[in-house]
C-alpha cells in the first residue's frame, strides 16, 4: 500500500501538529514515524521498504505520511509524481520570518554544538534555513508536476 496524500512542508510549519490530528480521525492512517524521508533520504532503498510503512493500515479511506524536507529539496516532486501518481499534497506553510526563528531555536535546543551560536551565527553556519522559506520558488516546482487541485495549503498561525 502507497500514500494517498502527503504532508510536505514547510519545517516548523505546524506539520506535526496537523500529522498527529489527521492520525486521529478512523478513516485516516499515518505511520507512527513521522518523518519517513524516502523521497530524500531512503529512495535507493527502493519502493518495497517505503511500503512497509504503510503495512498496518487497516483500509482506511486515505493513508498518508509527513515530511517537512519534501518542499525544499530539488528533485523530489519528479520523484513523487513517478511513484505516486496523482497523490494528493498538503503544504503548511508559516510567516516566513516566524519559522526561520522557530527552526533556529529547535536547532539550539536539539544540538549540543548549537547551544551557544547566536541567531546570526546559525544563520551563517546554515544559509540553507532561510531559504526553506521561499516557498514560491519551491512550490512551483510541485506546480509543474502536479495539478493545482492536487495540491492545499494550510497556514499555519502560531
Amino acid at each position: 500500500m502507497l500514500p494517498t496524500f502527503l504532508i510536505i512542508g514547510a519545517p516548523r510549519a505546524g506539520t506535526s501538529w496537523l500529522s498527529k490530528n489527521l492520525s486521529l480521525h478512523p478513516d485516516i492512517y499515518i505511520p507512527h514515524v513521522k518523518e519517513v524521508h524516502y523521497f530524500d533520504r531512503y529512495y535507493d532503498k527502493g519502493q518495497t521498504f517505503y511500503e512497509e510503512f504503510f503495512d498496518k493500515s487497516c483500509g482506511e479511506k486515505a493513508i498518508g505520511e509527513a515530511t517537512p524536507a519534501y518542499l525544499f529539496k530539488e528533485n523530489i516532486p519528479e520523484l513523487i509524481k513517478k511513484d505516486l501518481g496523482d497523490v494528493k499534497l498538503i503544504v503548511s506553510l508559516r510567516n516566513p520570518v516566524d519559522r526561520l526563528y522557530s527552526r533556529y531555536l529547535m536547532s539550539k535546543g536539539s544540538y549540543e554544538e548549537n547551544k551557544t551560536l547566536s541567531f546570526e551565527e546559525k544563520i551563517q553556519a546554515k544559509p540553507s534555513f532561510i531559504g526553506e522559506g521561499f516557498y514560491y520558488d519551491h512550490l512551483i516546482r510541485y506546480y509543474k508536476h502536479f495539478n493545482k487541485k492536487n495540491i492545499g495549503a494550510s497556514k499555519n498561525t502560531l
